[in-house]
């Protein structure tokens, strides 16, 4: 889980970009392969509970990681 709050600008401005690589067409499988080293900067599991995602910090929310983690989801439910 990002540390910091670079960590969670960075992370959101990735996200942002891999919505818009999905929303233009990409190969969905592609996309996951490529994009599963952010999903798990992003998403945390703690022991027995569901996968959250870590779109929060110190009050601030992050729109782009909150909407990567439903587009994820969807994607492979």
């Amino acid at each position: 889980m990002p540390a910091d709050e670079i960590t969670y600008v960075l992370n959101d401005a990735r996200c942002q970009s891999a919505i818009e690589e999905i929303e233009s067409g990409m190969d969905t499988l592609k996309w996951l392969g490529e994009n599963l080293e952010l999903y798990n900067n992003v998403i945390y599991a703690p022991d027995g509970m569901p996968r959250i995602a870590a779109c929060n910090f110190q009050g601030k929310h992050y729109y782009f990681i909150s909407q990567f983690a439903i587009i994820v989801h969807d994607k492979t439910s």
